[in-house]
């Protein structure tokens, strides 16, 4: 986490709480005014509880995948935001 508030290309690291990912996207929306795109399928659970440390929201450009991949954590794409 630390090293990706380094990167200029990274616009916001956000820790993902009980209350699960759509509740992250759904203020990030808010607070930038875009509409998240998602690129995953239907019947994944956006409202599953995330414990302590366990996952984050990195909001950056577009092209950071493979430079994602270098940190040697999973990572999911989970779309794009218009």
């Amino acid at each position: 986490v630390e090293q990706l508030t380094r990167w200029p290309e990274i616009h916001e690291v956000v820790p993902v709480g009980s209350q699960g990912i759509r509740k992250e996207l759904n203020e990030l929306a808010r607070a930038y005014q875009l509409e998240f795109c998602s690129r995953l399928p239907a019947n994944f659970v956006w409202e599953q509880s995330a414990g302590p440390a366990t996952c984050i929201l990195a909001v950056g450009e577009l092209g950071l995948e493979e430079r994602l991949m270098t940190l040697g954590q999973p990572v999911t794409w989970l779309g794009h935001w218009q």
